[in-house]
């Protein structure tokens, strides 16, 4: 059986001005999926807008700590080489892979959630029903997409986002609240408690305890779609 190609994006963004502390992606949410996909037999690739070395978000870091996955990313020079060269999304194309995982971190709503190469990625594996993951703040990234008719990719699907939706944006508003806008079915979880919702090929966590059982999610959907 052919090896399953999984595209990790993670944020270039490292800081939002309407919140004001450093920001970028969730180590312990990256790590877990790392841990859970490359264990599950997939090759990974690493994407951010900007390419290169992405921003870690120092406040989500440390709230979450760190992980047995973690401490084994870190131990593996391989993969933290590859973690500091990320591709520019510019050069990446949705037929060279078979899944798609975007771990959170507040900086995805700086830049994934208006990302017009991160839209068209998504909408390409939308428009194949190709497994995809987002945790915690990633559904951010959803925002934006669109069916080739124009409707809201989100529109009737079932999701979480994290804890509910609290993530705030400008204005005010919280994220699940704009998704609901924009016809998603917003699913809560306990705060801080696993939770992940599988809708057809969408898969969402709703914090980074979340972030293990999201990607093991994606893999078997991935694993799926590959067939016999």
């Amino acid at each position: 059986m052919t090896i399953p190609r999984i595209l990790i994006v993670l944020t270039s963004c490292d800081r939002l001005a309407w919140i004001g502390p450093p920001a970028g992606f969730r180590l312990s949410e990256f790590t877990a999926a790392w841990t859970v996909l490359t264990d599950a037999g997939s090759e990974l690739a690493l994407a951010s807008p900007q390419g290169g070395a992405p921003p870690v978000d120092p406040v989500g870091d440390a709230l979450s700590g760190r992980s047995e996955a973690t401490r084994r990313f870190l131990a593996n020079r391989e993969a933290r080489d590859a973690l500091a060269d990320t591709l520019p999304l510019d050069q990446v194309h949705a037929g060279d892979f078979d899944g798609l995982f975007y771990p959170g971190g507040t900086g995805v709503l700086g830049d994934l959630a208006v990302d017009s190469h991160s839209i068209a990625l998504i909408a390409a594996f939308a428009a194949e029903a190709k497994p995809m993951g987002f945790v915690s703040e990633a559904p951010a990234a959803l925002l934006r997409v669109s069916e080739p008719d124009g409707t809201p990719y989100v529109a009737g699907r079932r999701l979480t986002v994290e804890d509910g939706g609290a993530t705030l944006l400008p204005g005010g508003r919280r994220l699940g609240e704009l998704l609901a806008d924009l016809g998603a079915c917003i699913i809560p979880g306990a705060a801080g408690g696993q939770h992940v919702v599988i809708h057809g090929s969408l898969v969402t966590g709703g914090n980074p305890a979340s972030a293990d059982a999201t990607a093991r999610a994606l893999a078997t959907l991935v694993l799926r779609a590959a067939g016999p």
